[in-house]
């Protein structure tokens, strides 16, 4: 990993932990970073990460409708489009995608 020093005000000295995690939950909402790279620069355990986007106003799941439609339709094989146009997404199908995609 690369340090990069970087010049904050005084008011965030005491913070520097919460500023971290800040820059890197917003790396890995604009897709620079994964969700385990996010949390090794964090220095958190992916679920801890993964716990604290909500604190920074990131979502876990970082895929636009369309995104999540395509992942639906190839995990479940099937090839019609899904027309549901409001998502609910479970814990189950949370902990299914990060599994097919390798970060959990």
């Amino acid at each position: 990993m690369t340090t990069i020093t970087l010049e904050v005000p005084d008011s965030l000295a005491a913070y520097q932990n919460d500023t971290v995690r800040f820059i890197a939950s917003k790396l890995y909402e604009s897709g620079k970073l994964s969700l385990g790279q996010a949390a090794d620069m964090a220095r958190l355990s992916k679920r801890t990460f993964a716990e604290l986007l909500g604190d920074y106003g990131v979502s876990l799941i970082n895929y636009s409708t369309e995104d999540l439609k395509d992942e639906l339709d190839r995990i479940s094989g099937n090839n019609e489009r899904i027309q549901a146009t409001d998502f609910r997404v479970s814990a189950a199908l949370v902990d299914l995608v990060l599994e097919r995609t390798g970060e959990k």
